[in-house]
C-alpha cells in the first residue's frame, strides 16, 4: 500500500500505520490527532513523502508543528500539500 486517504474518519492514534513501510502519501485531514506524540509514530514509515495534518486538533494546539514534523519525518515532501521549505523545487 503506497497511498492511504483517511480523511474524516475520527482518528486518534498512528501507532498502528507503523507497520505500513511503503507507504508513501497519508491523508488524515481533520481526524482527531490531539498531539505531536501521534504524528512521531509515522518515523516508522520511512517512505513517507506527503503528509495532510490539517483540520486536527494538533495542526491548532501547536504552534511549530510543521518544523516539528519535518523533523520528525526527514523522508517528508509535503505537509497540508506545502513543500518543506528546504526542498528543491524539482523534486516536487
Amino acid at each position: 500500500m503506497q497511498e492511504l486517504y483517511l480523511a474524516f474518519n475520527d482518528i486518534s492514534q498512528l501507532s498502528p500505520l507503523i507497520e505500513a513501510d511503503e507507504l508513501q502519501v497519508l491523508d488524515l485531514e481533520a481526524n482527531s490527532i490531539a498531539d505531536t506524540e501521534q504524528v512521531a509514530f509515522l518515523q516508522f514509515v520511512p517512505s513517507l513523502q506527503e503528509l495532510t495534518l490539517r483540520g486536527n486538533p494538533v495542526a491548532d494546539a501547536t504552534t511549530d508543528l510543521r518544523e516539528t514534523t519535518f523533523g520528525l519525518l526527514p523522508n517528508l515532501e509535503l505537509l497540508d500539500d506545502e513543500p518543506r521549505d528546504d526542498a528543491p523545487l524539482d523534486a516536487i
